[in-house]
């Protein structure tokens, strides 16, 4: 069975040599209004990888989002509904 090419992450290699690679953890997240928001920082951030990592974590908690990053090379950021959040 192969994975559907939306659930698969989204990496972004920035013009210093950083990588940022963002997971969407669920569907719903990934399908609906959120994903337009953060797809838009995504394009829009610049800057080096921890820059551009923050900018997207803040987007993510000002959605209502949960957010873990792992604060290692390269960056990976998993975002996901509200533990207190249901669908």
């Amino acid at each position: 069975m192969t994975r559907d090419p939306a659930d698969e992450p989204i990496e972004l290699h920035l013009p210093d040599g950083g990588r940022v690679i963002v997971t969407i953890s669920d569907r719903i997240t990934r399908d609906g209004d959120y994903a337009t928001e953060l797809v838009a920082v995504m394009v829009s951030a610049n800057g080096s990888e921890p820059s551009v990592a923050a900018t997207i974590r803040e987007e993510a908690e000002d959605l209502g989002l949960d957010c873990t990053t792992n604060g290692r090379h390269p960056t990976v950021i998993r975002i996901g509904p509200s533990p207190t959040e249901t669908h």
